[in-house]
C-alpha cells in the first residue's frame, strides 16, 4: 500500500516524452495504478494506519496547468501534483479519496480523448469582453455624483426623486431633511442609488446572453443591435449549461429561473434604474431588457446599448469566462464565492501573470465586516475555498498561495490561469531607423579599415 501511495504521489509527465504515443501510454498505465490503489483502499480497514502524511489541501489535484499546456502545446510536460492520503484512513476519509482519485482518473481518460483526436479542446475557455460597468451595476459597485447625469431633465427628475426620499427617511425630523436637501449640489455622491444587486440566476442569465450575442455579431448572423433579437430558448439553455433530462426535455427546476429573469417584469432585467456608462462617463435611466417578447421555442430580446461593447468600451472591458462560472457556481453557491469570481474576473487581466490581494481588501470588497467578526475562521475558510474551487474548475486562477505581507496583514498572491504574454514588437519606423543606424555605422566601419589599410 505504502510503496503504491508513494509512487502515485510522484507520478510526473516525464520532459522526453515527445509525441502524442508515449504520453497516451503513460497516461494509461497510471490509469491502472490508479484503480489499483482505489482497489488497496478499499481493502484497508476502518482508521487502518499509513503515516504517509498531510493530506493536499487542496482536494483536487491542480489539472489547470497541465491541461492548458496540452491545448497550447500538445504535450504534457508538467508536473502533476497528485493527492495525499490522510494517515489513519476512517470510512468518510475513505470515500473522498476515492472520489479525489476518480477525479484524476477521469482527467486522464478526456487527455488520451484529446491527445487521440477524439476531442478538439478541454475545458478551452471561451472568454468574451463585456464593458466592466455592467458587472457593477449588477453589484452595485458602481460609483458617480448628480453632475454625471448630463441630461438636465433626468438630473431634474433623479433631484426631485431624491429629495423626496431624504423627506420620507427624516419625515419626522424636518429640520435635519432641509439640511441634508440643502446639500444637494452636482458634486453629492450618488454611488448607492446606481445599479442594482442582482440574483446569482440573473447574473448568469445576463451573461450567456451576451455571449450569445457576441457569437451572432461575430459570425454576421445579427448586425443591429437596436433591434429585436431572436434567440432560441435552447440555446439560452445550453449556454447556463442546463444538460437535457432523463425524459429527453430540459428540467423546469433549472430553466424556470432563467426564463423568470427574462419574463419576470419585476425582475432586476425589466426594472428601469439609474447606472453609469465608464466610458462616457454619464448616469442614465435604463433597464438591461428594453423589451421582451416571448414565443414558443425562442425570444425576442431588444437590449440597452449600456450593455454592448465597441472599440471605446474594450479598453474598460473584462474578459469573462461564462463556462468557467457555471462550473464554479456548481461546486461553489456561496455569496462570498459568486462576489470574489466576479471581482477576480476582472481584477486579473490576461496581461497579468501574477496579483496580489491581502485580506483586509477581501473583506472590504466582499462586505464581510459583521461575518468577519462574528466568525473569523468560518469567513477565511469561504474566502479561501472559493480559490480552491476556482482552481479545481480550472478558471481565472492556475493557483494560489497566502503569507504575512506588510504589518502582519494576510496577503495572498494568484497565478493567472488565462495570463497571455504580450510581445513588444518594434514599429516599422524604428525598424527602419535602426537600419540606418547599422548601415551607417557599417559605412563608416568599412571607411576606416581601408584607410588604415592605405596607412
Amino acid at each position: 500500500m505504502k510503496k503504491s501511495i508513494q509512487i502515485l504521489k510522484e507520478l510526473t509527465i516525464p520532459y522526453e516524452y515527445d509525441n502524442n504515443e508515449e504520453q497516451i501510454e503513460w497516461f494509461k498505465s497510471n490509469i491502472y495504478l490508479i484503480d489499483t490503489i482505489i482497489q488497496e483502499i478499499e481493502a484497508l480497514g476502518p482508521n487502518h494506519d499509513v503515516d504517509i502524511g498531510e493530506i493536499n489541501i487542496k482536494r483536487v489535484i491542480d489539472f489547470s496547468i497541465s491541461i492548458t499546456s496540452i491545448l497550447s502545446k500538445s504535450k504534457a510536460i508538467h508536473n502533476l501534483n497528485i493527492i495525499f492520503l490522510e494517515s489513519g484512513l476512517s470510512n468518510q476519509a475513505k470515500t473522498i479519496h476515492k472520489a479525489q482519485l476518480a477525479k484524476v482518473k477521469n482527467l486522464y481518460l478526456e487527455v488520451i480523448d484529446f491527445l487521440e483526436g477524439k476531442k478538439k479542446v478541454i475545458n478551452n475557455p471561451e472568454n468574451i469582453p463585456i464593458p466592466n460597468h455592467i458587472i457593477k451595476a449588477m453589484t452595485k459597485q458602481q460609483k458617480g455624483v448628480i453632475g454625471d447625469i448630463k441630461e438636465k431633465t433626468e438630473r431634474e427628475t433623479f433631484i426631485k426623486t431624491l429629495e423626496n426620499t431624504i423627506r420620507k427617511d427624516y419625515k419626522e425630523l424636518h429640520d435635519i431633511a432641509k439640511q441634508e436637501i440643502s446639500k444637494i449640489d452636482n458634486k453629492y455622491e450618488i454611488s448607492k442609488y446606481l445599479g442594482s444587486s442582482f440574483k446569482s440566476n440573473e447574473i448568469l442569465t445576463v451573461r450567456s446572453l451576451l455571449v450569445i450575442l457576441h457569437r451572432k455579431l461575430k459570425s454576421g448572423n445579427i448586425t443591429d443591435t437596436d433591434k429585436m433579437i431572436y434567440i432560441p430558448w435552447k440555446e439560452i439553455y445550453e449556454e447556463c449549461s442546463i444538460s437535457i433530462g432523463k425524459s429527453g426535455g430540459y428540467e423546469t427546476r433549472l430553466t424556470k429561473p432563467i426564463r423568470e429573469a427574462i419574463l419576470s417584469k419585476e425582475g432586476n432585467l425589466a426594472k428601469k434604474r439609474w447606472v453609469k456608462d465608464e466610458v462616457s462617463d454619464k448616469v442614465i435611466m435604463t433597464s438591461f431588457l428594453l423589451e421582451v417578447k416571448p414565443l414558443e421555442s425562442k425570444v425576442g430580446l431588444r437590449f440597452s446599448s449600456f450593455l454592448f461593447s465597441d472599440k471605446k468600451k474594450l479598453e474598460k472591458s473584462t474578459m469573462i469566462d461564462n463556462k468557467g462560472f457555471v462550473r464554479f457556481r456548481k461546486v461553489n453557491r456561496s455569496e462570498i464565492g459568486l462576489n470574489l469570481f466576479l471581482y477576480l474576473e476582472r481584477y486579473i487581466s490576461q496581461q497579468d501573470s501574477n496579483k496580489k490581494l491581502d485580506l483586509t481588501t477581501i473583506i472590504n470588497i466582499c462586505n464581510l465586516h459583521e461575518s468577519y467578526v462574528k466568525n473569523k475562521k468560518r469567513t477565511i475558510y469561504d474566502i479561501e475555498r472559493a480559490f480552491y474551487d476556482m482552481v479545481s474548475q480550472q478558471t481565472i486562477l492556475s493557483s494560489w498561495s497566502k503569507k504575512e505581507g506588510i504589518n502582519g496583514q494576510q496577503q495572498y498572491e494568484f497565478v493567472n490561469l488565462r495570463y497571455k504574454k504580450t510581445e513588444h514588437k518594434i514599429p516599422q519606423e524604428k525598424q527602419i531607423n535602426l537600419g540606418k543606424i547599422i548601415n551607417i555605422t557599417a559605412k563608416k566601419v568599412t571607411k576606416k579599415l581601408n584607410k588604415n589599410k592605405r596607412g
